[in-house]
């Protein structure tokens, strides 16, 4: 797969520029490739399963970025990019039935990633390239793990594993302990909780940003890890309509943040990063998902489900923020119609989409006006405090 975005920009016609980003043209072209193989060997005790994947994927980004000056259309190189890289990923699980009660899955995951970056940016209209990332090499990711489902009489289910993961490039190991229990207090109705520790590398790139003397502070960064505890219920009003209720909460920390400011990765929107980080970060979700159901039958079904949630993080300068996904509440309905027109079917969906507004930083209007380029400023005591009106979606859809 292969895109392209070429300038479309008039340079020439400066008086239709609003703001210094107008004065930007960009050219960006990313191509991808993924491949794989997979293989299932049943053993002949019918008890024991060995499934095995064999998968490359590779991504390469080229990006060329030109600022044009209003008054008297001098241009300036603003920024070049070459990323480039290939995953060589390697997957075994073997499934083994020990009773009718206990069933284990154990498996290994390797990937090998090869890597070849390069980032000059440049800080200010007219200024040189500054180079922040050429590097390119090798590295490894390993997770190994186990986890038993065990029935517990007829109404009880454990299920309990462990996840340990190591990452080459940092040296770093994750220890991810996880547990769940499910009980059906009757044939209409389930509750489940569960527990699960949980860890995560970050984009290749942030490992190989270097500082003036050349070394490169965030390779030493770890995993960003995350506590999730969450809870279901589920009660089926009748053959074709379901209820499911579910409160999740998520700790995060570990989490790469500039030292004394309030950026994060976890807000990450930009294709580029050229700031030193710290695993010092900090986040909290918490929230309640509420789903109805009636199944397809007769001819008709309909969804509708509605969230509610809070999502904040921690910077470097310690404080609490929103993060930009915290729109506050989701909502969905879905219902679609099948009619029989002879020989042939018409069928009729609509889907309802109601999101609570984007979020957005105040800008900081003084510090503005005095940068040297007016580049836009954002008030970083209020991160993300700013928030859009809703959003109502609505598409219609009909098949015949």
């Amino acid at each position: 797969m292969i895109d392209k975005v070429k300038p479309v920009a008039d340079a020439t016609d400066t008086l239709l520029w609003k703001y210094p980003d107008d004065g930007i043209l960009s050219y960006a072209r990313q191509s991808s490739a993924a491949a794989g193989l997979s293989h299932l060997y049943l053993f002949a005790n019918n008890k024991t399963s060995l499934y095995t994947t064999l998968a490359t994927t590779a991504l390469q980004s080229d990006l060329d970025e030109e600022f044009y000056h209003k008054t008297d259309a001098h241009r300036s190189s603003l920024s070049n990019m070459t990323a480039n890289t290939r995953n060589l990923i390697f997957t075994t699980h073997l499934n083994h039935k020990f009773s009718a009660r206990h069933t284990n899955k154990t498996g290994v995951t390797l990937m090998h990633i090869v890597y070849d970056m390069q980032f000059d940016y440049a800080l200010l209209f007219g200024a040189s390239l500054k180079n922040y990332i050429n590097s390119n090499g090798n590295t490894n990711l390993v997770s190994v793990y186990s986890n038993s489902q065990i029935s517990l009489g007829e109404r009880f289910t454990l299920t309990a594993g462990i996840d340990v993961q190591y990452l080459a490039l940092s040296k770093k190991v994750a220890v991810e302990p996880r547990a769940g229990v499910r009980w059906l207090p009757s044939s209409k109705s389930s509750l489940t909780l569960a527990y699960g520790l949980h860890s995560r590398m970050g984009k290749p790139d942030i490992y190989f940003v270097h500082d003036e003397q050349g070394n490169q502070p965030n390779r030493n960064l770890g995993f960003t890890k995350s506590h999730h505890l969450m809870a279901a219920y589920s009660y089926r009003l009748s053959e074709d309509m379901n209820l499911k209720i579910e409160p999740h909460f998520q700790y995060l920390f570990d989490v790469p943040v500039t030292k004394n400011g309030a950026y994060s990765v976890l807000n990450r929107n930009y294709y580029y990063i050229i700031e030193t980080l710290a695993g010092e970060g900090l986040g909290r979700n918490y929230g309640v998902d509420v789903t109805f159901e009636k199944y397809f039958i007769k001819g008709l079904y309909y969804t509708v489900t509605a969230s509610l949630f809070d999502s904040k993080y921690r910077g470097g300068n310690r404080g609490w923020h929103n993060t930009r996904y915290n729109r506050r509440f989701m909502a969905n309905g879905m219902i679609g119609r099948e009619w029989m027109l002879g020989n042939n079917m018409l069928g009729v969906n609509l889907k309802v989409t109601l999101l609570g507004g984007q979020r957005y930083t105040p800008v900081d209007e003084d510090s503005t006006l005095v940068h040297p380029d007016l580049e836009t400023q954002y008030d970083e005591s209020r991160m993300y405090a700013g928030q859009f009106a809703p959003q109502l979606i609505t598409v219609l859809s009909s098949r015949m």
